[in-house]
């Protein structure tokens, strides 16, 4: 797929709670994403994740909650990493972070009076806020 925008034009690209659904697959981030920013650009991603990946009781509550095979576009930290270093090598400077927000941003949604705020705290109730996170992604062109 041809992207409309010329090679190295982006100083910055930001993507909040979306890249975990199309970047999961490897060379994502190295076909689609780093060709667009410049030398020395930065790109910033924020995404759903896990602390760990869940086992027995908490797998079955996790994927019910994530409904099915939703539940395999949250890795962990050390996942991202890694796809990322095999997908840039020496080119980019990488940091994957798990986001101090995690309590105040689960906090303010339960809070929403959103009906799937309601669902989602339910689920928490039973086990999965020890196993969720927010990862913060951070990658510059260029080392």
């Amino acid at each position: 797929m041809d992207m409309p925008f010329a090679r190295d034009y982006f100083d910055s690209i930001i993507s909040v709670d979306a890249y975990h659904y199309f970047g999961c697959k490897a060379d994502v981030f190295a076909d689609r994403i780093l060709p667009f920013v410049k030398e020395n650009g930065h790109v910033m991603i924020a995404v759903p994740g896990l602390k760990e990946q869940p086992k027995g009781e908490l797998k079955r509550l996790f994927e019910t909650w994530a409904e099915g095979e939703d539940s395999q576009l949250f890795k962990t930290a050390s996942w991202w990493e890694n796809l990322l270093i095999d997908e840039c090598g020496d080119r980019c400077e990488i940091k994957v972070l798990e986001a101090d927000c995690y309590d105040t941003a689960w906090r303010e949604w339960f809070q929403s009076g959103h009906e799937f705020g309601a669902r989602d705290k339910t689920f928490f109730d039973q086990g999965l806020y020890d196993i969720l996170n927010f990862l913060l992604i951070y990658v510059r062109k260029g080392k």
